[in-house]
């Protein structure tokens, strides 16, 4: 697979020997969304629940058979790592950032939404401590005014 760094002031990302035109604005959320800070990530499958708290940091896009892959670790490239979180892009069709009344405060939570219907959650991931972080609650309320409280791809 070939690997690019992400800048989202590119609006097309050269691959090798071809210029992919995609879903920027994907890229650019996602992004984006590493400076929420830590995040609880939540992935509900069919006999199980996944749970991780970590940064959405150290961006990689790759070209893969089955599409763009997009790729978040905890050390840079090439460093041992002890969380990677792959995201499928072609099967991203839309960004929820919503607001959930829960243990006494008030989540954010941006929701990945797609699968074979469409509306499917294929992963949550909640601002760990929003109120704690002034800048991450910045970050936040800058995203969800920018986007709204969602974006379909």
């Amino acid at each position: 697979a070939m690997i690019s760094s992400f800048s989202p002031f590119t609006s097309n990302a050269r691959l090798g020997s071809q210029l992919w035109q995609g879903n920027d604005q994907l890229e650019s959320i996602l992004a984006e969304m590493g400076g929420l800070g830590d995040m609880r990530f939540v992935v509900v499958g069919k006999g199980a629940i996944l749970e991780h708290t970590n940064s959405l940091s150290n961006l990689r896009i790759a070209e893969t058979p089955k599409g763009r892959l997009a790729t978040f670790s905890n050390t840079p490239k090439g460093e041992t790592n002890s969380f990677e979180l792959h995201i499928r892009m072609n099967e991203i069709k839309g960004i929820k950032f919503v607001l959930v009344e829960k243990f006494g405060t008030q989540l954010r939570i941006a929701r990945l939404i797609g699968g074979d219907t469409g509306s499917e959650v294929l992963l949550s991931a909640i601002v760990k401590d929003p109120h704690v972080d002034e800048a991450v609650d910045k970050t936040w309320l800058r995203m969800v005014e920018k986007y709204g409280g969602e974006v379909t791809f």
